[in-house]
């Protein structure tokens, strides 16, 4: 499941909704995709996010073949 940012809210949820649900902002997992912003901490949320763009980094720094 890897890192837990929150109660029940864990890396491998995140790394679902960037790869396969197109979040690219913390709002999209948070609000858009889930309502997972209504139990958060502003410390929480801010580590999501923190995370939600760092993977977006290496998902774009990738060549197109090994990015999907």
């Amino acid at each position: 499941m890897g890192r837990q940012f929150a109660d029940g809210v864990y890396q491998a949820e995140l790394n679902y909704l960037i790869q396969h649900e197109f979040v690219q902002h913390v709002e999209d997992a948070l609000w858009r995709r889930t309502k997972l912003g209504l139990y958060l901490t502003e410390e929480q949320a801010d580590a999501i996010s923190q995370y939600i763009e760092q993977q977006r980094v290496k998902v774009h720094a990738l060549p197109l073949s090994e990015a999907s």
